[in-house]
């Protein structure tokens, strides 16, 4: 669980810094490159809009979490259901 919460938590700061940053690392690595990724001419716009909407992060965190959760349910049940001294003896 405190795995799953730390990689959801991760993600979900490093989503936000990249959807906030977009415009600035696109224009970065085309000058990097030396290219334009989207071309006026070609497409109809010249950048890529992003932003954050704060109900869609809380409910991909709290998918993710549930997910997380449902995990540890089948390895615990079964560890419960085995005897310490039965699973020492196999080792």
């Amino acid at each position: 669980m405190l795995i799953g919460l730390i990689g959801t938590l991760a993600g979900a700061l490093l989503g936000i810094l990249i959807a906030d940053n977009l415009a600035q690392l696109v224009h970065g690595l085309e000058h990097l490159l030396g290219t334009q990724f989207l071309d006026a001419k070609i497409y109809l716009m010249s950048d890529l809009p992003a932003y954050v909407e704060w109900p869609d992060v809380l409910r991909i965190c709290a998918v993710a979490l549930g997910l997380c959760t449902a995990a540890t349910l089948y390895p615990a049940w079964r560890a419960a259901a085995t005897q310490p001294a039965e699973a020492l003896r196999h080792e």
